[in-house]
């Protein structure tokens, strides 16, 4: 996850999942479990990106 915020800084639980199963590593995770880690570990940019989406 670490790399993968270092590419892509502002992707959302959809564009990571993505990006982890056909662009990067070919791996398949739940959506979930990706919004479940930015629940606890990025929750200053899980607001802000809720926050550009209902402007």
């Amino acid at each position: 996850m670490i790399s993968l915020r270092q590419w892509y800084p502002v992707a959302g639980a959809k564009g990571i999942t993505e990006k982890l199963f056909r662009h990067e590593r070919q791996k398949e995770v739940a959506r979930s479990v990706i919004e479940d880690y930015f629940r606890l570990y990025e929750p200053d940019l899980l607001r802000a990106r809720k926050r550009r989406r209902l402007k």
